[in-house]
């Protein structure tokens, strides 16, 4: 009886901790919405309206986005894994999003349907649970040394081909040298730069903080700073400061109240930097407001509603422009979609619209693209839990937090497998010693 009477109240515990956490994800995912919507009603709306942000308030889009909002926080997968911490980043990242533009700015009902469509699918396969595939594993001074060498072979190989001609570290003159150094690289280091910036160094400084050297940690960083001079992508500084955050982040909080409090915290510097531009009288939009709120939120969530509109009234690529077609698809356009889509909208041949795996999902077999490129990031997703359980899902959600951020957001998902180096990750972590990572903190 007594047994009886502990099991039922450890199972009344652990629902009521499971209805508190799925409430807290719930009014989080609320609250950032709602700060999506005051900043694009007050300030992305009324400045970049020539960009395509429009304002057209549907109250009937509202609750439903809303609703919908509130079914995937609800289901999204319990416990501290890289699977619940890329759930819940969907959610911030892409659905509250898609829910204020939907609901704010006059995007399509088959834009809105179509992220609910491919969200839905990586959820789906990212539940997916299985034992970790591993190959013959290195120690921890291996990896290292392979992570430090690859790192270190591509900055020499860059400077043996003269990039330190056009070596720059001034964040705005990136764009004047961007092009010129990449025509000195033979193609091939399209293969290379990718993955070197978004596997190796991130896997490099967490490997580094991981086993508690400061020594190779610190290495890292100033080889990404070299990394970045050469190559002139913003993204190569960011991402190790990222990954730095979240990493000290999920060492002390949950997977949930990590997301919650980068996101949310966001949210409120934001919109105070907005609301102080107002009190003061200046109506434009401010550094934060253009680089993390446009750009960061609304302009992947625009992109997505440009692809689905230009696709569903044209030709789509059927994977024409990537390998996987082995040439046996013509292309119905001489150039990709990102740079069709910067012509077709924006009037530039040159301006890439980068979207992640929804938008370019769609441009290559309309809604059938969503979901199979939904299933598969989820498939991999729940490859990255699967290692998590092994060798501590903080170090496996900071290896890969750049990679995936990009297929969700910027990069068609084939060229993030090949290219930027999810295919090459995977390969790195079936490496990885399980115990040794585990005895070092996870």
């Amino acid at each position: 009886m007594t047994i009886a009477l502990q099991s039922r109240t450890d199972t009344r515990t652990g629902l009521n901790a499971y209805l508190k956490r799925r409430v807290l994800l719930i009014l989080a995912t609320f609250s950032f919405s709602a700060a999506l919507a005051m900043s694009y009603s007050w300030d992305i709306a009324l400045n970049w309206r020539y960009y395509g942000f429009g304002y057209v308030i549907s109250t009937p889009r509202l609750i439903f986005s809303l609703l919908t909002v509130f079914f995937f926080a609800v289901f999204t997968r319990a416990g501290n894994g890289a699977a619940a911490f890329y759930q819940i980043l969907s959610i911030f990242i892409l659905l509250c999003p898609a829910a204020v533009y939907y609901s704010f700015g006059g995007a399509t009902d088959t834009y809105f349907g179509t992220i609910i469509l491919g969200l839905f699918a990586m959820f789906l396969t990212s539940h997916l649970s299985f034992k970790r595939p591993t190959f013959s594993r290195l120690s921890k001074r291996s990896v290292l040394a392979l992570m430090l060498s690859l790192t270190v072979f591509s900055i020499l190989a860059m400077v043996a081909l003269g990039g330190l001609r056009y070596f720059n570290l001034n964040l705005l003159d990136v764009y004047l040298f961007r092009r010129s150094a990449a025509e000195l690289l033979p193609s091939i280091f399209g293969y290379i730069i990718s993955p070197v910036a978004k596997v190796v160094i991130p896997l490099g400084i967490v490997l580094g903080v991981y086993y508690r050297s400061n020594a190779i940690a610190v290495l890292f960083v100033l080889l990404t700073v070299v990394f970045f001079g050469l190559t002139h992508h913003k993204s190569v500084i960011a991402a190790p400061i990222v990954v730095l955050i979240f990493y000290l982040g999920l060492q002390r909080f949950s997977v949930q109240k990590s997301l919650i409090i980068v996101f949310l915290g966001i949210a409120a510097i934001c919109l105070f930097e907005v609301a102080w531009r107002r009190a003061i009288g200046v109506s434009s939009s401010g550094m934060l407001s253009t680089f993390v709120m446009r750009r960061g939120f609304f302009m992947p969530a625009l992109v997505d509603n440009l692809h689905i509109q230009f696709f569903t009234e044209n030709s789509v690529y059927y994977w024409s422009n990537s390998r996987v077609s082995f040439g046996l698809v013509s292309s119905p356009y001489e150039v990709s979609s990102p740079f069709l889509i910067g012509e077709a909208f924006f009037g530039q041949r040159e301006m890439s619209a980068n979207t992640g795996f929804l938008g370019s999902g769609y441009a290559n077999a309309r809604s059938l693209g969503v979901v199979v490129y939904g299933l598969v990031l989820g498939f991999f997703i729940a490859v990255l839990n699967a290692h998590g359980r092994a060798v501590g899902h903080p170090f496996v959600i900071c290896a890969s937090l750049v990679v995936i951020t990009s297929a969700m957001m910027s990069s068609d998902l084939v060229t993030i497998l090949i290219t930027h180096g999810l295919i090459f990750l995977m390969l790195c972590l079936s490496i990885m010693p399980g115990r040794s990572l585990k005895e070092a903190g996870a």
